[in-house]
């Protein structure tokens, strides 16, 4: 495979070449209604790699259909998930592809027993063991795949655990001795270590204000930590941690509701908010999307929801007319949850869509051939936005083969029999083989990625990508070379 640097190197040199553009300047996000929305208020999101949304909170109805606790909204309309829960609804976690984990304060989940902890498969809901004997707040995934459960709970699945856990699917197993108080939010570290933040004051036997970080073994304190609750935390394309909540204060220095950890210190976020902070989300392309009870970012009106670009604030969209709790990456789009009735000044109940009028886009074109694993098929799985990293999954692959991923500043239809005397009939080469990538792929699948820089004279510029799996037999001679189909990709930003 291309080393990293050589690869990013070859990456800007490819688009480079795309002819600059003044399209940034017109680029602006709107509101979107989501159906009628929900009933009651909608305390947390979800979006996943399918492009569906889940919502979860307080609602029992969702686009006026009845939904317990928690709903999924495929673009078009709101469904319930196996008849939901039968409690509020804190926390969601897409665990694995279709797989959503639910955290709260509910006790059954489709009818059956499932303690403030359960999971949802696509088709049934599963209970985790005897759950957890309190509230579960917060969801994360380790890097290792493990899940992450904290709240406010003492025991999980009958195993003492002081309010954070460790599911590495088969077991449970507590985080050192836990913390003191309860955990309202909870994140992993670039590096694998996890940060929690809520109303505790000691982690294990060691004292920490709010905040601590667990490296695996131990609990340690951040700085001094902070002088009020912490709700909601966010990691920083640069590895720096975002934490929010009631704080006025940080390791010491003034932050209004907002501080940013360096890795050796804290510091106010731009003169902060005047209020509560209750969620976080970075957007690709770095920028920091904050949710509340907040009138005023930086002392400028900002209206319960604030975009941070590290140097200024800026209000977003009009904002919300009451608190806003939830924030998730919905493909396209950004949902906003929380109590609000109005968004931008018009009615929409509760959860709505933040849209960028510079979306990324990927569109199918062209047709694949197959190999001895059958169709060669190429999907998108996350969106080319700037800032962020566009990567894509070639399934149908043959089982002993190298894979070549092709980006082009073109397209081609060139047979690969022109190419190579073992290119299958009907196998084309689909895009100009600007920048290419060989990629050694496992069970048939290879997943690309192609990271693409915050960059605003590339919005709205195109390029084509390709998979072409090159066939060898046991000794190392090229049997056959096979096509995916043809993506096309529109470079957006939010």
């Amino acid at each position: 495979m291309i080393p990293a640097l050589t690869r990013h190197a070859a990456t800007l040199c490819l688009l480079s070449a795309l002819p600059m553009t003044s399209l940034a300047a017109q680029c602006a996000t709107g509101w979107q209604s989501l159906g009628a929305g929900t009933d009651q208020g909608v305390l947390a999101l979800c979006g996943t790699t399918a492009g569906t949304l889940f919502a979860g909170g307080l609602f029992t109805t969702a686009g006026g259909t009845p939904a317990a606790h928690v709903a999924s909204f495929d673009g078009v309309a709101w469904t319930s998930p196996g008849g939901g829960v039968d409690g509020p609804v804190y926390a969601l976690l897409e665990s694995a592809p279709g797989q959503l984990t639910v955290g709260g304060l509910f006790t059954h989940a489709g009818g059956a027993p499932a303690a403030r902890l359960a999971r949802w498969d696509g088709v049934a809901w599963q209970a985790f063991g005897s759950g957890a004997n309190g509230p579960v707040t917060a969801l994360a995934r380790a890097g290792n795949g493990d899940l992450l459960v904290a709240g406010q709970f003492t025991q999980i699945d009958g195993q003492a655990a002081n309010r954070v856990a460790r599911w590495n699917g088969s077991q449970w197993a507590p985080l050192g001795n836990g913390t003191s108080g309860s955990v309202w939010a909870m994140v992993v570290l670039p590096n694998g270590d996890v940060v929690a933040g809520g109303d505790f004051l000691f982690a294990s036997s060691t004292a920490v204000q709010r905040i601590a970080r667990f490296d695996g073994t131990t609990w340690s304190p951040l700085g001094s930590g902070m002088n009020g609750n912490v709700y909601a935390l966010a990691v920083a394309d640069d590895g720096a941690l975002y934490a929010g909540g009631g704080c006025t204060a940080a390791g010491g220095t003034a932050a209004a509701f907002l501080a940013r950890w360096d890795g050796s210190s804290w510091s106010s976020v731009g003169g902060g908010l005047s209020a509560s902070v209750n969620a976080l989300l970075v957007l690709p392309g770095g920028d920091l999307l904050v949710g509340g009870d907040f009138t005023s970012a930086g002392g400028s009106p900002a209206a319960r929801l604030a975009r941070w670009n590290g140097t200024a604030w800026q209000a977003v969209s009009g904002g919300t007319d009451a608190s806003v709790f939830a924030l998730a990456h919905d493909g396209a789009r950004i949902a906003v949850g929380g109590l609000f009735g109005t968004a931008g000044g018009t009615a929409r109940a509760r959860v709505a869509h933040l849209a960028s009028n510079c979306p990324a886009n990927v569109a199918t074109s062209g047709a694949g051939c197959a190999g001895s694993g059958g169709n060669n098929h190429l999907a998108p799985i996350q969106l080319p936005w700037l800032g962020d990293s566009y990567q894509a999954r070639a399934t149908g692959l043959p089982a002993l083969c190298l894979a070549l991923s092709v980006y082009g500043l073109g397209q081609a239809q060139v047979p690969l029999a022109s190419l190579l005397p073992q290119g299958g009939p009907n196998c084309f080469l689909l895009a100009t083989p600007d920048l290419v990538e060989l990629l050694l792929p496992a069970a048939g699948t290879v997943t690309t990625a192609l990271p693409l820089p915050a960059d605003p004279s590339l919005v709205g510029q195109v390029l084509h990508h390709q998979v072409l799996p090159l066939e060898f037999d046991t000794g190392g001679a090229l049997l056959a070379a096979s096509a995916s189909n043809r993506l096309t990709l529109s470079l957006g930003t939010f």
